[in-house]
């Protein structure tokens, strides 16, 4: 599993990296994110297995306190790195369907580059408060064989913890995927409606023949169109739908590459 984890993120990581049309601003947030869990596997889970082998049913940990007060650092470290890199992922999906135009004005690679790095620093300063007295953390056997938060120790950091570590990055994935879905749904009706207007060669022509006859009173006006012309009509309508649809088509890529980094 360790191996699956580490070998999973070092290949996304490098496709992304030799990849030219893979460096965009959104996969600056899949690297951020394959680090965290490359940190996971690499740091916590040998941590864990080898807690797990040294004393299963041990009150005390099995392994020197200051290493396992180190182990809990880092293991909050990288869960709150995760969380509020998909967090900055989801906004940034967000404004790329539902704002497109403010999109490349607002999310740029400086801006993601600095978001990155104070979400690493906002995690660093979360998960040293207990070393540093706000907080403790302590192992507790009756949950995973590893030092955890004492959740009921010191509430003002608990409360400060969940709200700024859980709470405010799952309200933002909540409200950005929520937008995304009513905006999906909006772009469906609008190429439902698009597509509604596609009428067949006979009635196009019947209906520019008699367009044309009212406008212009003429009865050479009343000239039934061309088969080429209802297909140059045609294939305007299908380059509206195809603008519908592509943009939805790319983020559903990224989504998808978002997933398998998670599940690595």
């Amino acid at each position: 599993m360790i191996l699956l984890a580490v070998v999973g993120n070092v290949v996304m990581i490098l496709a992304v990296l030799k990849t030219p049309y893979l460096r965009t601003v959104t996969n600056l947030f899949t690297i951020n994110l394959a680090v965290s869990d490359l940190g996971i596997a690499l740091l916590v889970m040998p941590m864990f297995v080898a807690s797990m082998a040294l004393g299963r049913d041990a009150v005390a940990s099995p392994i020197p306190v200051p290493l396992c007060e180190a182990t809990a650092f880092v293991t909050i470290l990288l869960l709150l790195v995760s969380i509020a890199t998909l967090s900055g992922i989801s906004l940034d999906r967000y404004f790329s369907i539902c704002h497109p135009l403010r999109y490349p004005r607002e999310v740029t690679p400086r801006r993601v580059y600095g978001t990155i790095v104070y979400v690493w620093i906002q995690s660093v300063l979360l998960s040293a408060s207990p070393l540093a007295g706000w907080g403790r953390y302590k192992f507790r056997p009756q949950t995973i064989p590893i030092c955890n938060p004492e959740w009921t120790g010191d509430v003002g950091f608990s409360a400060f913890l969940a709200i700024v570590g859980l709470i405010i990055p799952f309200s933002a994935m909540l409200f950005s995927y929520i937008r995304i879905i009513q905006e999906a749904r909006k772009q469906s009706k609008r190429i439902e409606n698009i597509q509604l207007r596609l009428v067949t060669p006979a009635e196009f022509c019947a209906d520019a023949s008699l367009l044309r006859a009212s406008e212009s009173g003429s009865p050479d006006s009343s000239r039934r169109p061309s088969l080429l012309e209802w297909i140059k009509g045609r294939s305007t309508v299908n380059k509206q739908v195809k603008s519908y649809t592509t943009t939805f088509s790319r983020n559903l890529k990224t989504l998808k590459t978002v997933f398998i980094v998670v599940g690595g």
